[in-house]
């Protein structure tokens, strides 16, 4: 099941399609489908499908709406 992350802080992450680094903004929200993974997860945000630090996620507060 999907969960919503709201970032503390502006966060690296990596494009899936391009591999091209992506900064994702403190306060924006990012959609965490498998927290399975020990280091690396895939997160939606803003259309894209992004590779993160699962710590920098975790960072994060997790949300139960969209708000």
């Amino acid at each position: 099941m999907e969960k919503l992350y709201r970032l503390n802080r502006p966060t690296l992450s990596v494009d899936t399609k391009t591999l091209e680094t992506v900064t994702i903004p403190q306060g924006e929200l990012v959609a965490v489908g498998d927290e399975r993974e020990d280091r690396m997860v895939n997160v939606t945000w803003n259309g894209r499908t992004l590779m993160m630090f699962r710590q920098d996620v975790m960072r994060g507060k997790i949300v139960t709406g969209r708000g």
